[in-house]
């Protein structure tokens, strides 16, 4: 199949990655793609027919999916960088999990988190925290970049950002969704303080506590989120790049 795009309608037909028998109820389900790996065969599409299922957000292989409309593709108006400070102006273009939450999110402020998805999304941390579906609370969204009013920051008053280790130790607690039915873990903002958390991948999911401590996320547990492996590794990445420019010595000047 061609190449897919942010936007793209597609249409499940096969489960091609999935464990058998798993996950069954997504087969002719039609969503729109929200999310495209740069690398590799992971796609996250959101679930849009039929309502049963409609708003289920889950990480295919490509080439379980068939294109039925593709999306009007234009390129971001701003690309990004770590801790430029936004204005959230609209969610039309992010993800259809997100316009629920319209009314809560447009005029909030912010700051850029990591550029994503080639620059056309951005993972932002907002002033307020704002209550999602189930009872919890988040700050972190990621948004469309058209969706956000971006001014530029200089680089020297971006703060560092921490290195992490997407495979362990990286700073995240475990949320578990489809316990009935097809259990994943997924990476979660600390400290998990609410019932309900929004992972790196947007899912909602519940805390993984044991009293008031949250079991701390590995990519190497089983069943950890695929998606969530691919969002961290993008931000493990754009940090090392991000810090790289930072740190570099000066050029020497040329002789002449």
């Amino acid at each position: 199949m061609g190449e897919l795009s942010v936007g793209d309608i597609v249409e499940v037909v096969s489960l091609q990655g999935r464990p058998a028998d798993t996950a069954t109820w997504l087969l002719g389900c039609t969503g729109r793609v929200t999310w495209v790996a740069p690398r590799g065969p992971l796609v996250q599409v959101t679930i849009d027919a039929p309502p049963s299922a409609a708003g289920h957000t889950v990480a295919l292989h490509r080439n379980g999916l068939a294109v039925r409309k593709q999306a009007d593709v234009s390129p971001p108006r701003v690309s990004p960088q770590i801790g430029d400070p936004i204005t959230v102006l609209s969610v039309r273009y992010s993800s259809t999990d997100i316009h629920r939450y319209e009314d809560d999110l447009v005029g909030q402020h912010g700051r850029v988190v990591q550029p994503m998805r080639g620059g056309t999304h951005a993972l932002v941390e907002l002033a307020t925290e704002i209550k999602i579906s189930g009872g919890g609370y988040t700050r972190r969204w990621v948004l469309h970049v058209d969706d956000l009013d971006v001014r530029d920051t200089a680089s020297s008053s971006v703060p560092a950002m921490a290195p992490f280790d997407v495979l362990d130790g990286c700073g995240y607690g475990s949320g578990i969704t489809g316990k009935d039915t097809d259990p994943q873990v997924h990476a979660i903002p600390l400290p998990a303080t609410h019932p309900i958390a929004i992972a790196a991948c947007q899912a909602r999911t519940t805390p993984v506590l044991v009293g008031s401590w949250c079991i701390p996320w590995s990519a190497l547990m089983s069943r950890a989120c695929a998606a969530c492996i691919a969002v961290l590794t993008d931000l493990q990445e754009g940090a090392a790049t991000h810090r790289a420019g930072i740190d570099a010595p000066p050029q020497a000047p040329l002789e002449q």
